[in-house]
């Protein structure tokens, strides 16, 4: 049987996400490691005051993903292959040991740094499943206004795309996408427009 370790990226995090790691020294570990790179305590980064910064989001699922790693692999499962959906591809380089967990967590830390520092408040991602690169982006192009706009960011798969929006005044940014073309999470068997 093939195994691989899958890390995801932002979207997946939720508050307490430290705290419920299992109780393991593996855990422990990799939570006194993160915080002694960071120099602070990394366990007061997973609450959801926290997460409205994407800096404690990326750093939190980082070491999550790398001590939920350490204990698999304490417990002898090795991974024939790895993969990461954006900052979760750290994780997937740690655990392939092309980059050590110290490294791997200043390069995230530095990075959503630098992600907040370009767009640091008002602005969000959704992620579209169903629909075609072309499709979505000729809805995207009826829909985008100099008030309200909306750009394709992210080609995640064929049907999986990301788009990117200012948030409105309740902080949602999807509900003008939505508005145009309603849907569930999945598009496949239903057209918009």
């Amino acid at each position: 049987m093939s195994i691989a370790f899958l890390y995801p990226g932002q979207g997946a995090q939720f508050a307490g996400m430290l705290h419920q790691l299992p109780e393991r020294a593996e855990v422990k570990e990799t939570l006194q490691e993160a915080s002694q790179v960071l120099g602070h305590d990394v366990l007061t980064l997973d609450t959801e005051k926290a997460f409205s910064s994407t800096v404690p989001v990326q750093v939190a699922l980082f070491v999550s993903g790398v001590a939920m790693t350490r204990v698999l692999q304490a417990e002898g499962v090795k991974p024939e292959v790895v993969a990461g959906l954006s900052v979760g591809a750290f994780a997937a380089a740690v655990a392939a040991e092309a980059l050590a967990f110290k490294d791997g967590l200043r390069v995230v830390k530095l990075r959503a740094e630098l992600m907040e520092k370009t767009y640091p408040n008002g602005y969000g991602l959704s992620a579209v499943v169903g629909l075609n690169e072309q499709l979505l982006s000729q809805i995207v192009s009826e829909i985008n206004k100099p008030e309200s706009p909306v750009f394709l960011a992210n080609l995640n798969a064929p049907t999986q795309i990301v788009i990117a929006s200012r948030q409105n005044r309740r902080g949602t940014h999807y509900q003008t996408f939505a508005g145009q073309c309603p849907f569930s999470l999945h598009l496949t068997k239903r057209r918009c427009g």
